[in-house]
């Protein structure tokens, strides 16, 4: 009996922690900017997501620290991608599965690059 108690504690205390590092994560992503005139730059864009109130607020740096950018509700999350936004002006996501982070407006602007966790215990999968 007290081998399954402590085994209960024990998933309990995953199933918490886990459900913690999901409420908030942040992720830096190395991003390549191209303007619809071929135009290109590099920057550091971080997101951060918040699970509970669906948001997720950016922060571009150009060199010079992070700005803030914008903040909005983000569309979905599963265990493969995180659907930053879908409807007629852009599109947007990061697939969890390769860090992969994409923008594409519809003026033909497109940011991608890779993304890595900033957070303990969410650097491998996100």
């Amino acid at each position: 009996m007290r081998y399954l108690s402590a085994t209960f504690v024990s998933i309990a205390g995953l199933v918490l922690a886990a459900g913690s590092l999901a409420q908030d994560l942040v992720l830096d992503c190395s991003v390549k900017r191209t303007d619809p005139d071929g135009s290109q730059y590099e920057f550091v864009r971080r997101l951060e997501l918040t699970f509970d109130s669906s948001t997720v607020a950016f922060y571009d740096n150009f060199g010079r620290g992070f700005d803030f950018s914008d903040r909005y509700r983000f569309v979905r999350a599963d265990a493969y991608k995180i659907q930053l936004r879908n409807d007629q002006e852009a599109i947007s996501y990061v697939d969890r599965t390769d860090g992969n982070y994409f923008f594409k407006r519809d003026d033909g602007m497109v940011i991608r690059g890779n993304c890595v966790a900033r957070k303990a215990g969410a650097v491998t999968k996100f």
